[in-house]
């Protein structure tokens, strides 16, 4: 149902972030410091709340980062606003 410039976006290296690329990005950078990740912009027809925070939980697991333990993760919704954060 896409047109072929956005195909070509997310297939490209730039303009799509993987659920799995997600959680590597994670592992790979996250320190003590980071305390909450929120997962947003999820494809509607693509992808859904449950399978990007397994996904990135799972890669998460295979570094030994503990979701819950290390830092919250939460995933919001699409179409509901969410809480107002304040980031310190």
């Amino acid at each position: 149902p896409y047109p072929m410039y956005l195909k070509t976006r997310i297939l490209g290296d730039t303009g799509h972030l993987s659920n799995n690329n997600c959680g590597l990005a994670l592992a790979e950078n996250a320190t003590e410091k980071l305390k909450q990740v929120w997962l947003c912009h999820l494809s509607e027809e693509n992808n859904h709340p449950e399978l990007a925070r397994k996904t990135v939980e799972s890669v998460l697991r295979s570094y030994g980062i503990i979701v819950g333990k290390d830092f919250k993760l939460e995933v919001l919704k699409r179409r509901t606003p969410s809480e107002i954060y304040e980031l310190k």
